[in-house]
């Protein structure tokens, strides 16, 4: 079991020291992750020693912090006439004062973390299996030293295809849309949805063509800046039909979700119009990748097989699941990535099932997630849907194809070439499912 911490990147004692995760936050900051690195014990002599130190000057830190609200705490107020009078009291400035103090104080530690954790990556070795930088923790059973497939960049980027203007049609204004009005049902007509999309995408269109404009270099060719443009397009469309549908569920309670909600024989306490948005939210995603797989992949009775650059769990372990019905699944997912980096919506991508974790966890790595944008401005707004072509194919083959239950689906949002909070710039999409065989 895998416990996250929000907004940091964490190694846990079952988690060998070069799988690293990202918790995304629960509020509408984007995540900025904060590295706890390896394990001391897989560090060289040198860097044990400045680890070591390190840790001791925290502690002194922690316990100097803790002191210091007692102290304060200790001197009497004269004014005890309600919240603003303990607020604006010595006692209460103190605390304050003692708060903000704290927050600097943490905030520059963890920058020197951050920076020491960089020093471990290995700016010159790859990995040969995964083409990703390595860090300096330790070696591998077959004696190559262990990388960071997830958190490394490429060693050998893969440069973006050009985009395939009727991929993008079928991605977005095909599978997508049959998908909202399969959910929607008779609440409201495929017409009436497509004119909520064309009113969202009129409204938002200026700040994509901004942000367009922003980005554009001076000296790109005119087969770049094209393409820049395309990109930007595909990313409003996709960010267009997400808000539309999802400001439509916020208003609309599904025909479908209404009678789900209404089919038990024993009373129960009405759902909330929230929750009922946020299921029909999760039907409509899980209809979207059930299309994208349909019709990039092929049909679900079809043989898939899968491969992966990682090494594999143990296959005397005991498996939660059928590990025939998970892997063609995964094979199906692995045909769609390819047609979907084929027109140049998605870069360089992985699949792995990490032999350390009894094949228990299963995660995705696309790089260069063309509309990662759509997505996290989906997120910001709490929206009913995810906006992740790639998020709502893994969901349908697990759930509809494999049948194979998961206690949790994290997504992340990752720079993988840098933990610098100040350069910061997400273009990895990262998909974790936990807990495989294991009931929500």
């Amino acid at each position: 079991m895998h416990a996250f911490s929000t907004t940091q990147i964490i190694s846990e004692n079952n988690f060998n020291s070069h799988h690293f995760m990202i918790k995304r936050s629960t509020t509408n900051e984007i995540p900025k992750p904060k590295i706890i690195g390896p394990s001391p014990s897989v560090l060289p002599q040198k860097q044990q020693h400045s680890l070591q130190t390190f840790v001791c000057c925290i502690t002194v830190l922690l316990n100097l912090l803790s002191i210091e609200p007692a102290i304060a705490a200790a001197t009497p107020t004269t004014d005890a006439q309600g919240i603003t009078a303990v607020t604006q009291s010595s006692l209460g400035t103190s605390v304050r004062s003692s708060v903000v103090q704290s927050a600097k104080l943490m905030d520059a530690v963890d920058l020197k973390w951050e920076r020491f954790s960089d020093t471990l990556r290995d700016n010159k070795k790859c990995d040969p299996l995964t083409n990703r930088r390595l860090f300096d923790n330790g070696f591998r059973k077959d004696g190559t030293p262990r990388g960071n497939p997830v958190l490394g960049a490429l060693c050998d980027p893969v440069p973006l295809k050009a985009i395939d203007d009727n991929l993008v049609d079928r991605v977005v204004g095909s599978t997508l849309a049959d998908a909202a009005s399969e959910t929607f049902g008779q609440g409201m007509d495929p017409t009436t949805l497509q004119q909520l999309v064309e009113k969202t995408r009129i409204r938002v269109e200026p700040a994509f063509q901004r942000a367009a404009q922003s980005k554009a270099a001076a000296k790109e060719s005119p087969e770049a800046k094209d393409e820049a443009r395309k990109r930007q397009q595909y990313n409003l469309e996709v960010y267009a039909h997400v808000r539309a549908y999802g400001e439509a569920l916020t208003t609309t309670a599904t025909t479908s979700t209404a009678a789900s909600a209404d089919s038990s024989s024993t009373p129960a306490k009405p759902l909330s119009k929230t929750l009922l948005a946020r299921q029909s939210g999760k039907k409509l995603d899980l209809l979207w990748g059930r299309n994208l797989l349909d019709r990039l992949a092929g049909p679900a009775n079809a043989k898939y097989e899968f491969r992966s650059p990682f090494p594999k769990p143990d296959s005397e372990i005991p498996f939660p699941y059928d590990e025939k019905q998970l892997t063609n699944a995964l094979g199906a997912i692995e045909v769609a990535l390819e047609k979907l980096q084929d027109g140049g919506l998605i870069g360089h991508w992985e699949i792995s099932i990490p032999e350390d974790d009894y094949g228990e966890v299963v995660t995705i790595a696309i790089d260069d997630d063309v509309c990662l944008g759509a997505q996290i401005l989906a997120q910001e707004e709490q929206s009913m849907l995810r906006g992740s072509p790639v998020v709502a194919m893994v969901r349908s083959a697990l759930e509809d194809r494999a049948k194979i239950p998961y206690a949790a689906l994290d997504v992340f949002f990752i720079d993988p070439t840098t933990t610098k909070n100040e350069l910061y710039n997400p273009t990895q999409l990262l998909v974790s499912v936990r807990n495989l065989g294991e009931e929500p």
